[in-house]
């Protein structure tokens, strides 16, 4: 790629356009339109002119520089969004029995997980996705261990 090519100086928040996407070949297209799809975002229609980009998109979030350098960046599911789209796909995982729990993690920086904790536990909560101090009382802890019945000595 040339040094000016803007695919090099792309903002992280801009969209990720169609040309962009053809011009990184069939395997970097089949990998953004994944990543695309796993997020539920579009890729914009158009070309790239300036700053700017050329060309109406459809409805919907735009896929950007930015998720698809998490993806990269962060060898597991990712989701982007805001608390209510993070609390729709953990419903949606712990509904189709896909997930019992979850791990959460900031690929980029510390202050994720305040911000995390301040807008998304909230409404995590709310749902009964994440269990509450009073909740600890109630119910007993169920690790993996407890749930398969395994102690947590090995013989030796």
């Amino acid at each position: 790629m040339p040094a000016d090519d803007p695919l090099r100086t792309a903002a992280f928040d801009r969209p990720v356009t169609r040309a962009e996407e053809a011009r990184l070949g069939e395997r970097g297209a089949a990998l953004i339109e994944r990543v695309a799809r796993i997020a539920g975002l579009r890729i914009t229609e158009g070309a790239i002119a300036g700053a700017g980009i050329v060309g109406a998109g459809s409805a919907g979030e735009a896929l950007t520089w930015r998720h698809l350098v998490a993806a990269h960046a962060v060898p597991a599911a990712f989701v982007v969004g805001d608390a209510g789209t993070i609390a729709d796909h953990f419903e949606r995982w712990r509904d189709d029995e896909a997930a019992d729990g979850f791990n959460v993690l900031s690929a980029f920086q510390p202050s994720q997980f305040e911000a995390f904790t301040r807008t998304a536990a909230p409404e995590l909560r709310r749902r009964g996705l994440l269990r509450d101090e009073g909740d600890a009382a109630e119910k007993p802890p169920a690790t993996l261990r407890d749930r398969l019945r395994v102690s947590s000595y090995v013989d030796a």
